[in-house]
């Protein structure tokens, strides 16, 4: 729901007078909230619902996450613009009332909630003194397990960009970042998806793509593409533009990933 008001705002403040209306969905990955989602293999938890509702004519435009995106659309849609992201990082979340304020300071035994396999591949090697145990639900409901008394969890392991755009940035204890943990695949961004072919939504939907964003998480995806790996295989990445280059004022340009 906020990722799809983010996209609101700024398809208004681009093509005022353009009539939007919302139409809410879930998925098999919002629905299933009782074990980890790696169990359930396949790779588009998040987005076949969603894509039928596409092709159909029902909707014109579908707002992702862009990490829960498959790496391959089915045929008849495409990827129509991906905005500028949000800090792609993931978060340590300490329970309230804990002063621990990194994952160096907890006692063997700590547990550690998260529902990534890609988090707790990479955590484990790194501190093997610490638990970890499977967290569902949205940020709100995962949070207040965290917190509850009847609960055992030490911290979370979450996605910065999520907290931030729902307004709990002020939860996050620290950042936990490479070379400790790598983000997945396009976390951060947001991704719009429209019908191949579609014109009219390639030119609205269109306006929104940040440049930078894009060359980046193309990179990304590219790699998961070629690893074949989905939401159940540990891969974790980091990209950065080193260098911006043109040639010859309409001649090559482009730049340089790393």
């Amino acid at each position: 729901q906020v990722q799809t008001e983010i996209v609101r705002r700024e398809l208004e403040e681009r093509w005022p007078g353009c009539e939007i209306r919302i139409l809410g969905m879930t998925t098999l990955g919002d629905n299933v909230q009782t074990q980890p989602l790696y169990t359930f293999g396949g790779k588009a938890l998040w987005t076949k619902e969603l894509e039928v509702a596409l092709l159909s004519g029902q909707v014109d435009a579908i707002v992702h996450s862009l990490k829960d995106v498959p790496t391959e659309f089915p045929p008849g849609c495409e990827l129509g613009a991906v905005l500028e992201r949000e800090d792609p990082t993931d978060a340590l979340v300490v329970k309230e009332g804990l002063s621990y304020t990194s994952l160096d300071e907890m006692p063997e035994g700590s547990v550690i909630g998260t529902s990534s396999v890609r988090r707790v591949a990479q955590l484990r090697r790194k501190f093997p003194r610490l638990k970890f145990a499977d967290v569902r639900g949205n940020l709100g409901t995962r949070l207040k397990k965290l917190d509850a008394a009847d609960n055992n969890y030490t911290a979370l392991i979450l996605a910065s960009a999520g907290l931030i755009r729902i307004g709990l940035g002020h939860r996050i204890t620290a950042a936990v970042a490479s070379p400790t943990l790598y983000h997945a695949v396009g976390q951060g961004a947001i991704g719009v998806e429209i019908r191949a072919g579609d014109r009219r939504s390639r030119d609205i939907i269109g306006s929104l793509e940040c440049w930078k964003t894009s060359w980046r998480t193309r990179a990304e995806r590219m790699m998961l593409k070629v690893l074949e790996g989905g939401c159940s295989v540990p891969v974790g990445c980091e990209t950065k533009i080193t260098e911006v280059f043109v040639r010859g004022g309409e001649g090559d340009h482009g730049l340089l990933l790393s």
